[in-house]
Order: structure tokens, then C-alpha cells, then sequence
């Protein structure tokens, strides 16, 4: 979605409001998944006040992620927030806080993907506490124990094991 914020550039006090589905389908993670079936919901506001002007939106709605340690999906929630400065001046350097208007439209679109991707977690937990999957048979850890020996022996010290037999 893309806003022309003129208005808002000439006019203090002048407000934009926009609330829209966002398809994020095709958005890849660096594993290959597509994290965002469903659209997500965007929210927000661009506003001058006293000659400066604002962005602000909030991003909701459920990701599905794959677990780093057990690969089971799971669902996360979303509200992510995103705050900037903005300006029309195309010779501004763009970083974290401020928001380059090119020809006074903000792409809202690719802002917030790149929010979305700023604000989701590196390592993708289904829990703070998953146990993973079993390194010798790969059972998930998670409904149960396996019955697996995963104690592990140093493998210079494996023919002292002999002795204790």
C-alpha cells in the first residue's frame, strides 16, 4: 500500500489514517519458509505535528513458524510496532528512525515487512523450554522421553570402557 503524504508535508496538524490487510505470502525466511499464509493486519498513521511528520503503525495477526530445535510448527503471535520520523528531502540517509518519502509516498508495504523482520525472533522457539529431538532416533522430546543412551563419552577415553566391563 502506498501513501502520498503531500498533505500532510504542507499542513500541521494534518493526519492520514490507514488500516489494511497486508499479504505477506511471499515472504521467505532464510530456511526457506513462508511464515505468513494468512494476510496481517496494519495499522497506523502518518501526522505532522509542529512541522514534523510521523509514522507510526502496528503490525497484528499469527505467524506460522517451524521450531529451530524440535521442527514442529507452531503458531506466534504478532504485534509489532514501528515508529519513525519522515522526510520528503531524497539526499536524507535512510536508517532505523527515519523514513525517506521518494516523491512524498511511503511504500507502508515494504516498511512493514521489513518491521515484521526486524521484529521477529532469530531463534524460532515453539517454547522457552523445547527439548528438541533425540540426536540418535530423532523422537521429539517433547511427548516423552525415547529410551535412548545419550550420555556422551569422549571417544579418547572409550577404550578405558573395556576395562570396566
Amino acid at each position: 500500500m502506498k501513501v502520498d503524504i503531500t498533505s500532510v508535508l504542507k499542513n500541521s496538524d494534518e493526519r492520514i489514517d490507514f488500516d489494511y490487510p497486508a499479504d505477506f505470502s511471499e515472504l521467505e525466511l532464510a530456511d526457506g519458509e513462508r511464515p505468513a499464509p494468512q494476510p496481517l493486519a496494519v495499522r497506523g498513521s502518518v501526522f505532522s505535528r509542529h512541522g514534523a511528520v510521523t509514522l507510526e503503525f502496528c503490525i497484528t495477526g499469527v505467524l506460522t513458524l517451524r521450531c529451530d530445535r524440535c521442527a514442529s510448527e507452531y503458531e506466534l503471535p504478532v504485534s509489532c510496532p514501528f515508529s519513525a520520523m519522515v522526510s520528503a528531502d531524497p539526499e536524507q540517509e535512510e536508517s532505523e528512525k527515519l523514513v525517506v518519502a521518494q516523491g512524498n509516498v511511503l511504500d507502508i508495504g515494504e516498511l512493514a515487512q521489513m518491521a515484521l523482520l526486524l521484529w521477529m525472533p532469530t531463534k524460532q522457539l515453539c517454547r522457552e523450554d523445547c527439548r528438541g529431538l533425540c540426536p540418535i532416533c530423532g523422537a521429539n522430546l517433547n511427548e516423552g522421553e525415547c529410551g535412548c543412551d545419550r550420555r556422551r563419552v569422549d571417544p579418547r577415553l572409550e577404550g578405558l570402557k573395556k576395562f570396566l566391563e
